[in-house]
């Protein structure tokens, strides 16, 4: 898009069918982030069982994780004008860092795709979703509200489909 988010593949996948992380699912990780200067604000820290899209890293941070592949090596570039959402929130004690530009190190294991998901976890993966919705749509942000919406369905639509995942 507009060079604000890169993402550089460090170890290469040659198998085209290793899944990635598209939103709703849940993945092993392990990541770091540094700003430009090369500060360290996150040292390696591992997510367990961390769902994609629950708000847990920066929101361009999560945007990356689409193109991530089980076990390759990816480092994220994210300019500043992409983290000052996620900057002004309480979610993050290394919040200041986000007002520089950063990169982000990350290693993804164990992927799960949301139609391999239990209800449960769908339906908790739908709610995060709602809410963050509720927050876009009370700021005023009714586009990026609907998106939200629309993930949150389309998690646990995948259940009254009977078990086929809905594109």
């Amino acid at each position: 898009g507009d060079g604000s988010l890169v993402i550089k593949s460090v170890g290469q996948d040659d198998d085209p069918y290793t899944a990635t992380c598209k939103d709703g699912c849940r993945v092993n990780v392990t990541i770091e982030g540094r700003t430009a200067s090369g500060e360290v604000f996150l040292p390696n820290t591992t997510f367990t069982d961390m769902s994609v899209g629950s708000r847990q890293l920066p929101q361009a941070v999560e945007d990356g994780f689409e193109l991530v592949r089980r076990g390759q090596e990816v480092r994220i570039l994210v300019q500043a004008s992409r983290t000052a959402e996620d900057a002004a929130s309480d979610r993050f004690a290394y919040k200041k860092s986000l007002l520089q530009d950063t990169e982000w190190r990350i290693v993804a294991d164990g992927v799960r795709r949301a139609y391999q998901l239990t209800v449960g976890e769908r339906v908790e993966a739908a709610l995060v979703r709602k809410e963050w919705g509720n927050e876009l749509f009370n700021a005023g942000r009714v586009e990026e509200a609907r998106h939200k919406y629309e993930q949150g369905f389309q998690l646990v639509q995948f259940q009254e489909q009977g078990g086929r995942e809905v594109a």
